[in-house]
């Protein structure tokens, strides 16, 4: 019994000592483990606090927020940032709701949600935070999951708060440029385009897509879109200078027609330069695009003006000439310069034109020409010129003079016209006029002697009737006196009638030679009628009848 006591006691100090031994290494090493695992959050902690110092320093603000508790830690840069003091704010997530824009809290609040659930990597979200001053910040805000639950369970974020003030100025200030340049574009129907050489894919500003009759908000823009508004005629012209252009790396220029889809034909420029890498390999194109529809309708009318003045200018025979001042030289149509004897193959110059000019007429043109460069007045003058034959011919020449802006002469420009026929017209016109003065003068002359002679012949002829007249009217009174006196005697009725008959014929007479005499007085402008006063009666009656034939004959 007692042996058996003594093992059993023994067995039990075994058991007790072994038992001690191994608390003693399992404290032990429940301690190391608790040194090891206070040691690790030592570190963390010192390395949280290094990383959120350097986060600090760099400017960026750094948050803290523990979701079983509902508590986020802002640090001091954080609430700098935003113009408030470390005591200002409070360290709970609704304090962060209160600052977020009410326009970008909605889409804050999804990004979070979404990382939260394990949608996304991490959370971000640009968003404007309201300043203490009352101003709003634009921010960017980045965070993830540092810590989560034995579940999964997210427990802690810890994220940054980064300015972005400078960003967002110099956004804006590239968003106002770009609407500044999308505007002058507009104004000036000026588009432009990228074209990238590895995708063949090409970006358009909106103005590019205007100039194609296209809406920005359409399709993106492709080789066969644009080929497709190409107009007919020009598709091939426009591939080959594009190919060429590829091929050489070189710039590429080219003009061409569009067909908007309303039908509506444009045309249109296009310059763009070749961009190289930095291995000097071809990456893109950047180019404009010009509406030159306006350029080119005033070319087609100027060149229809020129046509016309071509016809105008040939069938008036008149030539053109522009004489620069500020370079001194001349520019003579062809026919220009067959006015004034320009060899083929020479120069216009004005001391060629000085040098034919007739001796006669060269100061007087000279000082015409040099008024009008000076004055501004019109230039017209009329000159002859000396062939090399020794042909002289009259040329008439009409000009002005341009001037800049600053009313300084810089060029003069007319036409010429050879008046050689008209000069040669004039001088006929003048000889003819001259020898008609000469005709016209001897006729005069001729005319005044015949008046004269006339007048003379006319005067004695009126003294000869009037001569004659007396001298036959004296016997013809006496003879009808006498047959008066003698149709008082007692006559037969057959005498009686030869009385009748000798006084009838005796008056009639008598009636001629008055006449005559009357005649002559017309002529000589002295004829007076005095209308006789006729007796009362009938002067149809036997009262009236003698009178009747004396009277048509004086014209009663």
């Amino acid at each position: 019994m007692r042996e058996t006591a003594w093992v059993t006691a023994v067995i039990l100090g075994l058991i007790l000592l072994l038992t001690g031994g191994a608390g003693v290494a399992w404290w032990r090493r429940d301690r190391a483990r608790a040194l090891a695992a206070a040691r690790v959050s030592s570190a963390r902690l010192e390395d949280e606090r290094r990383w959120k110092l350097a986060l600090d320093g760099a400017g960026d603000g750094v948050w803290d927020w523990h979701l079983d508790s509902e508590r986020v830690e802002f640090s001091q840069q954080w609430k700098a940032m935003l113009g408030y003091g470390d005591m200002d704010l409070g360290n709970d997530l609704d304090t962060w709701k209160r600052l977020v824009h009410p326009e970008d809290l909605p889409q804050a609040l999804a990004a979070l949600a979404a990382h939260l659930a394990g949608e996304t990597p991490r959370y971000e979200s640009i968003a404007r935070l309201r300043c203490r001053d009352g101003s709003w910040k634009w921010v960017l805000d980045r965070g993830s999951i540092m810590e989560r639950e034995a579940d999964g369970k997210p427990r802690r974020m810890v994220g940054t708060l980064t300015d972005l003030s400078a960003q967002k100025a110099v956004e804006e200030e590239l968003r106002k440029t770009r609407d500044a340049l999308a505007k002058a574009q507009q104004l000036t129907h000026l588009g432009s385009f990228e074209y990238d050489i590895a995708t063949r894919q090409s970006v358009w500003s909106e103005e590019e897509y205007r100039l194609y009759g296209l809406m920005p908000s359409g399709p993106p823009p492709s080789d066969d879109l644009m080929l497709g508004l190409v107009h007919p005629d020009d598709r091939h012209e426009l591939l080959q200078t594009w190919t060429t252009a590829l091929r050489s790396q070189a710039v590429f220029r080219h003009e061409h027609r569009i067909l908007h889809p309303n039908g509506a034909v444009r045309w249109l420029h296009h310059l763009a330069y070749p961009e190289y890498d930095t291995n000097g390999e071809l990456v893109r194109y950047l180019g404009t695009t010009l509406d030159i529809t306006e350029r080119k309708e005033a070319e087609e009318r100027l060149l229809v003006s020129r046509e016309h003045l071509r016809l105008a200018t040939e069938g008036a025979e008149l030539g053109v000439w522009y004489w620069d001042l500020t370079t001194q030289t001349l520019n003579w149509s062809a026919l220009c310069q067959e006015h004034l004897a320009l060899p083929p193959g020479a120069e216009p110059s004005m001391a060629h034109f000085y040098s034919v000019l007739h001796p006669d007429d060269r100061a007087r043109v000279e000082g015409l020409i040099n008024a009008a460069v000076d004055t501004g007045s019109e230039y017209r003058a009329e000159y002859r010129i000396v062939h090399p034959d020794e042909r002289v011919r009259w040329i008439n020449a009409a000009g002005r003079t341009y001037r800049d802006a600053a009313g300084a002469p810089v060029g003069m420009g007319g036409i010429t016209q050879d008046i050689t026929a008209r000069k040669q017209a004039e001088l006929a016109l003048l000889e003819s006029e001259r020898r008609y003065r000469d005709l016209n003068a001897d006729l005069e002359r001729q005319v005044a002697q015949r008046t004269a002679e006339a007048q003379a012949a006319s005067a004695a002829k009126s003294e000869f009737l009037a001569h004659m007249s007396h001298e036959i009217r004296t016997p013809m009174n006496a003879v009808l006196g006498l047959t008066q006196l003698l149709s008082r005697q007692a006559l037969s009725p057959e005498q009686r009638d030869m009385v009748a008959r000798i006084q009838g014929a005796g008056r009639s007479l008598l009636g001629i030679i008055n006449d005559i005499l009357d005649f002559s007085k017309i002529e000589a402008g002295q004829l007076q009628l005095a209308p006789p006063a006729l007796p009362p009666g009938d002067p149809h009656g036997p009262g009236g009848q003698p009178a009747r034939p004396l009277g048509r004959r004086q014209g009663a």
